[in-house]
Order: C-alpha cells, then sequence, then structure tokens
C-alpha cells in the first residue's frame, strides 16, 4: 500500500513541476527583462558616476565669472562661482570679451547642463543606443540637428530635417570621421564636414526622460573652416527600435 501511495505522490510531484515549468522560465525572462542597464559617465564629461557629476555641481571653479552690467539686476550675487549658481542665467548674461574666453564659458555651461541631466538619470531597462559608441563613422545614424548651426535659421532648418527623420550625412554629404589622438579613451572622433571641422565626445548613457530606454548624452564642437565662428553644443539622444537614425530628446547650449 506504501509503495502505491510513494508512488502517486511522486507522480503528482512530477505533473506539478511540468505544470510549473512554463511559469518559472516566463518568470525568468520577465526578471532579465527588466535588469538594469547602469549609468555610463565618459572621461570626457569628467565625472564617473551620477553620484560624482551631483558632487561637481556644488564644486568651486578655479576663477568666477561675473554676470554683464545691467543682465540679471534682481541678482544680488553677480559672481558666479559654481554650476548650481548659474540657475536661471544666460550665456549670453555673463561678462566675456573675447572669444575665446566666449567659449570656453561656453563649455562650461553646456558641461554643467550634462552634469545636471547625468545627476537625475537612470538606469535603463532597454538599450538600441550602445552600438553607436563603437562606431567609425556614425554620421548615418545620428540625427541631422548635429551639423553645425551658425545661425538661428541654420539651427531650425536642421531641427526640421531631424524631425523628419533625416540623418547627419544626409544634410552634409560630405561628412567623414577618424579616430581622435587617444581617442578610444576619450571616446573622441574628429569631425570633417563640407565647411566645417571639430570633434565629437560621448559623454554619458542612461536614461535620460524615465521612459526605460536607455539614452546618450554626445558634446560636438564644430567651427567654420577657416575662420573663427564655432557652434558648441551637446545633445540628449535616443532610440526606441534597434535600427534607424536617433532622435533628439534635448539640445544643451
Amino acid at each position: 500500500m506504501s509503495m502505491n501511495i510513494n508512488g502517486t505522490r511522486t507522480l503528482l510531484t512530477l505533473l506539478s513541476l511540468t505544470w510549473l515549468m512554463p511559469f518559472v522560465a516566463a518568470h525568468a525572462q520577465k526578471r532579465e527583462a527588466s535588469a538594469s542597464l547602469p549609468v555610463q559617465v565618459m572621461p570626457g564629461l569628467q565625472a564617473t558616476s551620477p553620484e560624482e557629476a551631483a558632487a561637481a555641481l556644488t564644486r568651486e571653479w578655479r576663477a568666477p565669472y561675473t554676470l554683464r552690467e545691467g543682465k540679471l539686476p534682481a541678482r544680488r550675487e553677480r559672481e558666479l562661482r559654481r554650476c548650481t549658481d548659474l540657475d536661471g542665467v544666460g550665456v549670453n548674461d555673463v561678462d566675456v570679451t573675447v572669444t575665446h574666453e566666449f567659449h570656453a564659458f561656453q563649455m562650461k555651461f553646456i558641461q554643467c547642463r550634462a552634469l545636471q541631466r547625468v545627476a537625475r538619470a537612470q538606469p535603463s531597462r532597454v538599450s538600441h543606443v550602445r552600438e553607436v559608441l563603437t562606431m567609425k563613422a556614425p554620421g548615418e545614424v545620428l540625427p541631422a540637428a548635429l551639423a553645425a548651426a551658425f545661425s538661428d535659421e541654420d539651427a531650425g532648418r536642421l531641427a526640421k530635417a531631424a524631425r523628419t527623420g533625416r540623418s547627419w550625412h544626409d544634410v552634409d554629404k560630405a561628412l567623414r570621421f577618424e579616430m581622435a589622438p587617444n581617442g578610444a579613451q576619450w571616446r573622441e572622433l574628429q569631425v570633417q564636414g563640407e565647411s566645417d571641422e571639430g570633434y565629437l565626445q560621448w559623454w554619458a548613457t542612461g536614461d535620460f526622460n524615465a521612459d526605460g530606454y536607455e539614452d546618450v548624452l554626445v558634446f560636438r564642437s564644430l567651427g567654420a573652416t577657416g575662420g573663427s565662428i564655432a557652434d558648441l553644443a551637446a545633445f540628449v539622444l535616443t532610440r526606441t527600435q534597434p535600427k534607424g537614425v536617433f532622435q533628439v530628446l534635448e539640445r544643451l547650449r
């Protein structure tokens, strides 16, 4: 009798396991799908994590900047000593006179805004952006908005091209890239266009808009060939499918 009881128990156990296996597998797949992709911060942003980015926002600079006479008169403190002092301040509100000083401050301004985004970034569930970090010629997948915009008219035209899914290469057929010196370490590419040249740096990856998809933060600096005019900007880009041109979530400049 005991043999029959034991045999019945064994059979029921095997049947239960067989019945549960699809549910266990589905649960494992769901858990794997929800696994987090951590925020990555590249050397060009001079931070290594969201926590370090948050700390950098309050760190004092070596030398302060001063607001221009007549700009933002309601601000009692006229000196800018750290990124957090830039809240409510525009690039043209600051007292910089010569071109190279203006570009240096603009670079700092963009970095501060980028650090704010990284400090708030979240891990991602899905990524369709990481492959771009190792592309030697990413012009076919980067949006047209990354092309140089030396005027408001240029910026509007390129933003429209980006909204219609056109790539950087679509609006500049002469576009080419080369690995910069120490580019592998700094995630940097040299850029040459039809009438401009400069460089591109990958700064961070993470979920910057809380939709679960990984985004990428990229900085690019372009100057007119043979001239002094320049366009510096950072972009938060995303892609919610494996292929195609990236979309612009935000432009920082």
